[in-house]
């Protein structure tokens, strides 16, 4: 669906119903060497209030909300049916979920990697993590989420996290990465192809019989 800049309003709260000033909303943040980046961004006012827009189309939006200080955060996903309504976001102490991505198969740590961050049950993209260290680090409002990792020629890992105030600090230590298929080939002998359709060439035709030649191979795919 096309994208429409939708207004949103409502208040940010702490855990008292006391409101927050210049608390930062966006829908999705970017946690980055340190620092944190975010998308359409606004901030509250004095009385805790907000307004602004978001990209709206159709499906559920979030909104991640945090306190100046950088240490409370607070959640909340609008829809069809509450787009429209005043929101209201709750602020307590963030949680913090970090680790590594390793993978044994590699034999090293991926070149590139990156976490992304879901609501559930809406799959909500709010947050991600990642870059040329093979780390993720990221402070999150307490609650369930589903996390996708994945990174240069490892498979994808999607898992199931759920943050609470017991834990402030959630480490998943190095989550171990299968290789993806193409990458299991690095180095080695392309394997052998079934030929579905033939023209020009013999119908059993391979790699090997063009020995000494350039040969053109075009993958296809999509999203």
């Amino acid at each position: 669906a096309h994208a429409e800049p939708t207004a949103v309003t409502g208040h940010v709260v702490d855990a008292d119903g006391r409101p927050v000033a210049n608390a930062e909303i966006g829908t999705f943040w970017s946690f980055e060497g340190g620092g944190q980046n975010v998308w359409n961004s606004f901030k509250t006012d004095a009385t805790g209030a907000y307004a602004g827009e978001v990209d709206f189309r159709g499906r559920p939006v979030a909104l991640l909300a945090y306190d100046a200080e950088r240490t409370r955060s607070g959640l909340v996903v609008l829809n069809e049916d509450t787009i429209g309504d005043a929101a209201l976001i709750r602020i307590e102490p963030s949680v913090r979920l970090h680790g590594t991505i390793t993978s044994t198969a590699l034999g090293a740590a991926p070149d590139w990697s990156n976490v992304y961050i879901m609501t559930v049950p809406d799959r909500v993209r709010i947050a991600s993590s990642g870059g040329r260290n093979a780390t993720f680090d990221l402070t999150l409002p307490p609650g369930a989420y589903t996390m996708w990792a994945y990174g240069t020629d490892l498979q994808d890992h999607t898992a199931d996290v759920t943050l609470t105030r017991e834990r402030p600090d959630h480490d998943l230590g190095a989550l171990d990465l299968p290789i993806t298929i193409l990458a299991q080939h690095y180095g080695k002998e392309p394997p052998k192809w079934s030929v579905a359709d033939a023209r020009g060439v013999k119908p059993d035709v391979q790699l090997a019989d063009y020995k000494g030649k350039w040969v053109l191979l075009e993958y296809w795919g999509f999203w």
